[in-house]
């Protein structure tokens, strides 16, 4: 049977997408139908397209701001004399420059224990994207992950997703006896692919889902059960989300209220995690305010979302739940925050989760009894948020939780409260015939440790000072201090792809796609620890690449 996205790798020479599950033509701008394969090819050869085709392909240019190849800075063109390269030279030049970075990943990655971190997502053009990254596990390196593969996959299910996994590996020569952790969302697939293939090839490997995303799920139990309260914030978002004129309106209206210093409405982002949360918070910081303007507004506009909002602010529970969700909301915003830093240490994940779990659980102590109302709702969102936390951190559904509750050893400031017998310690098989014949020394060392500040120990520096009397622990902990626990530069990279991947930049091939996603992730992010940095107008010509058509005869 016929899709659009077979009709469009049917048709891969020509200027064909996918958008909301329809073919278009990108240069017409047209709707095709999908059905009819006749119908598309009478569009394609017609005058009007063969025109449009024309003049498209013409006056395409490659992006320089959104397509940072290795050298091709802007200092390059700040500099006097250089001539900017032709589009066909770049592109030209284009997968020399993936090379040459693909090959600085493999030397970097050489040897090293690495962590996996992969997610999927489906493109505008309806196929289903996956990226892997890795990221080494050591000191004094470079902490950020690396995206090393960007594939296609016809199906996704854990065989594909196995596939791809083990290629990408394959390729950049990682040995699988290092590669350390497997970090995914809790997607079915991922999780079978990990039980059936990858913890098959890669022993040494430990499971991990993200736990960025068990908080917000966490989270999303509350929003589920304040229907009203979502709806709420859902067509506030909606009133405003195409109609800057009604900004300025509401801007203006809180300052006749009386409000210091205004502020526009935060809209919520479902891929950002704790911007429901923020927009809960405003609401109900301006619960009368707020009110107040919606029934202002359609005096000027009779919409729908407005009347929905007109009515739901007429029920008398809605404030209750306003207030309530924005006075202890604050405990998951932390823990998101938290989880969406770049270089949290392992060490401290087991504590970030385990505290949101019996702050949680005391919450149900602390309920006003005296105020119904408040008293069933507490009920209900705290015990739901309860047994779906108990979920990952008690009943396996988090397959890293028992590593990440015993990585905490390597925190001097943590161990020394822990019992002296390693063997009561539940610590995984292979860390523990590793450490525990230097476990006594360690216990001894840390008993006498003066820590002032426990929170903000310098692990990476603590340990390479303990390197020559601790041999086999600082083997061990210069890994695991530095494992992720979430799959937040899996989402990152892929957002750069979309941005890559524009509207009017849909005719690329896969290939071109994937260096051109390569070189965006890895190098805008200085990944590659280059010393020049992107302010520095450097009049060093070993900067610059040496273009075919610019060399001297």
């Amino acid at each position: 049977m016929s899709t659009p996205l077979k009709r469009v790798q049917e048709f891969s020479s020509k200027p064909l997408s996918v958008k909301k599950q329809k073919l278009v033509c990108n240069v017409c701008n047209k709707e095709l139908d999908f059905m009819k394969r006749s119908s598309i090819v009478k569009h394609l050869e017609s005058d009007k397209h063969v025109t449009n085709e024309a003049a498209y392909n013409s006056s395409r240019t490659l992006n320089f701001d959104e397509d940072p190849v290795h050298n091709f800075r802007r200092d390059l063109y700040l500099k006097p004399g250089f001539n900017v390269p032709s589009t066909t030279t770049v592109r030209r030049l284009l997968p020399k420059v993936y090379e040459e970075e693909y090959a600085h990943l493999k030397n970097f990655f050489n040897q090293a224990k690495v962590a996996i971190i992969c997610d999927e997502t489906t493109d505008s053009m309806g196929r289903s994207v996956f990226q892997v990254l890795l990221k080494k596990l050591d000191f004094n390196t470079d902490p950020n992950p690396k995206l090393i593969d960007t594939c296609f996959l016809e199906t996704v299910d854990y065989s594909t997703i196995s596939r791809a996994v083990v290629n990408a590996l394959i390729k950049i020569n990682v040995d699988f006896n290092n590669v350390m952790s497997f970090i995914t969302d809790n997607a079915s697939y991922m999780l079978k692919a990990f039980k059936t293939t990858i913890k098959t090839l890669m022993p040494n490997c430990t499971h991990v889902t993200c736990f960025a995303h068990i908080i917000s799920l966490v989270g999303e139990t509350w929003r589920s059960n304040l229907n009203n309260l979502d709806q709420t914030v859902a067509n506030f978002k909606s009133i405003f989300s195409r109609s800057n004129y009604r900004k300025q309106r509401f801007l203006e209206f809180q300052k006749n209220e009386g409000v210091e210093k205004p502020q526009c409405f935060p809209a919520p982002v479902v891929t950002r995690w704790n911007t429901w949360f923020k927009a809960v918070k405003f609401i109900s910081e301006n619960f009368e305010i707020s009110k107040k303007f919606v029934l202002e507004e359609i005096k000027l506009e009779d919409t729908l979302a407005l009347n929905k909002l007109k009515l739901l602010f007429e029920e008398s529970e809605l404030e209750i739940e306003f207030k309530f969700v924005s006075q202890r909301c604050d405990k998951f915003k932390f823990a998101i925050l938290r989880f969406e830093e770049q270089n949290l240490k392992t060490t401290k994940v087991y504590n970030l989760v385990s505290d949101l779990y019996f702050w949680l659980t005391g919450q149900l102590d602390t309920v006003v009894y005296d105020k119904p109302e408040e008293n069933l709702l507490a009920k209900n969102l705290f015990k739901e948020a309860i047994a779906k936390l108990k979920k990952y951190m008690f009943d396996g559904s988090q397959p890293g939780m028992e590593f990440f509750k015993a990585a905490r050893i390597f925190d001097p400031a943590q161990a020394i409260f822990f019992n002296a017998n390693l063997s009561e310690l539940k610590i995984p098989f292979n860390i523990y015939n590793g450490i525990v014949n230097e476990w006594p020394i360690y216990i001894g060392l840390i008993a006498d440790l003066n820590i002032e500040d426990p929170e903000n120990i310098d692990l990476e520096k603590w340990w390479c000072q303990q390197k020559n009397r601790l041999p086999n622990m600082f083997e061990y902990a210069r890994w695991i201090i530095n494992l992720p626990s979430t799959s937040c530069d899996s989402e990152r990279a892929l957002s750069k792809y979309k941005i890559a991947l524009a509207d009017n930049r849909q005719n690329m091939s896969d290939e071109t796609i994937l260096i051109t996603n390569f070189l965006y992730f890895n190098t805008n992010r200085n990944l590659l620890n280059e010393a020049n940095d992107n302010n520095d107008l450097s009049d060093n010509d070993e900067d610059f690449i040496a273009l075919e058509s610019d060399k001297e005869n």
